[in-house]
């Protein structure tokens, strides 16, 4: 079936029942709409958990208590050991309710999987969902389906026939990042940062995207650290704070993620960036760490371009070229940080395939 994968009895018939007299209790709210930009009309769901478009915190640190949480952690177990639930919500579909083509994802890396919450299905009752670019899978009681988020695709409406509800669990997930990017966005969490807004999603994505920005690049560990820290005292642009600078609290933030990466945050807090920023630092280290932790910010904001010597350093920036002052590290003595020492797992066929898809 290409990338897309249909697996039949797919959950132990004990969770299946429940996540049935769940789906019974769902008191439905008309409205989602499955692409905002050409569907009119919308379709019924409901949303159980924290939910966000492009979320990138894993739902399971939230400790939710649910059936759908149970089904999760049979997928996780049985499945795909190595992602993380983004999103997780019911979907609805009546007579007359129709779908349209849309994304879960903008680009490779995510997971969607549908679990078909039916206690029969009929053929000729329709509600196929669709994936481009010839992928169909015909709902059925207790079947899953699972493709590429950033695949088109679309839950299309059932037919006339159809008297009941069409009534799906959508669980989307993420491939796991590095151990230190999920203790990151886990520690994060833990701190309130996804009750704080910033752009089109919250701060706790922002921080975490500018902090894989520099991973990606292969950065020093604590500048890494400070991209991923670098508002949680505010700036002079984002006045929300997760912290006030308190001497008790930047001796915590120290102990878990070392003295420079904190003296890094401190100082980002009270300049008049990105204006103090944009200029030749390569003569000074620290400039230098403080430049490219602006240049993963305004990265992430697609405003990067309006300063040309951030631009540069961000452009010319590797591991061999970026010297970092010599530090100590620093034990994490958080205990909610968790190990950031890597653990190695057994794939199943299943997650085996989408490694190998390069999802």
């Amino acid at each position: 079936m290409g990338a897309t994968r249909q697996l039949d009895n797919f959950l132990p018939q004990p969770l299946f029942q429940k996540l049935l007299a769940s789906a019974k209790e769902v008191r439905w709210k008309w409205g989602a709409k499955s692409n905002s930009e050409t569907d009119e009309h919308g379709h019924w769901s409901l949303k159980p958990f924290y939910d966000a478009k492009h979320n990138l915190a894993e739902l399971a640190n939230l400790n939710y208590n649910h059936p759908l949480m149970e089904a999760w952690k049979f997928i996780v177990d049985k499945h795909l050991p190595s992602f993380k639930l983004i999103r997780c919500y019911w979907n609805g579909y009546t007579y007359g309710t129709d779908g349209y083509f849309h994304t879960d994802a903008r680009e490779p890396g995510q997971i969607t999987g549908l679990i078909f919450v039916v206690p029969e299905w009929e053929d000729d009752w329709a509600g196929e969902t669709v994936v481009k670019p010839n992928e169909c899978c015909i709902p059925a009681p207790n079947r899953a389906f699972f493709f590429p988020s950033h695949f088109p695709h679309v839950g299309r409406a059932v037919s006339r026939k159809c008297l009941g509800l069409r009534t799906v669990a959508v669980l989307k997930a993420r491939a796991a990042y590095s151990a230190e990017a999920e203790a990151l966005s886990s520690w994060l969490v833990s701190r309130g940062s996804l009750q704080f807004k910033h752009g089109n999603g919250s701060l706790h994505d922002h921080l975490l995207r500018c902090y894989l920005a520099c991973e990606k690049k292969l950065l020093p560990r604590e500048v890494c650290r400070a991209a991923g820290l670098h508002s949680i005292y505010g700036t002079n642009a984002f006045r929300h704070k997760l912290f006030e600078p308190t001497s008790q609290t930047r001796t915590m933030i120290r102990n878990v993620w070392g003295r420079y990466c904190e003296n890094l945050i401190m100082s980002f807090a009270n300049m008049d960036r990105p204006k103090v920023l944009d200029k030749d630092f390569t003569n000074n280290p620290t400039g230098l760490h403080l430049q490219l932790v602006e240049a993963a910010n305004l990265e992430d904001q697609g405003s990067l371009e309006k300063w040309p010597n951030i631009k540069k350093a961000w452009e010319n920036a590797n591991c061999k070229d970026v010297h970092l002052p010599a530090v100590q590290p620093q034990p994490q003595t958080d205990p909610k940080i968790g190990s950031v020492g890597g653990t190695t797992s057994t794939l199943s066929p299943l997650s085996r395939d989408w490694t190998a898809a390069g999802l």
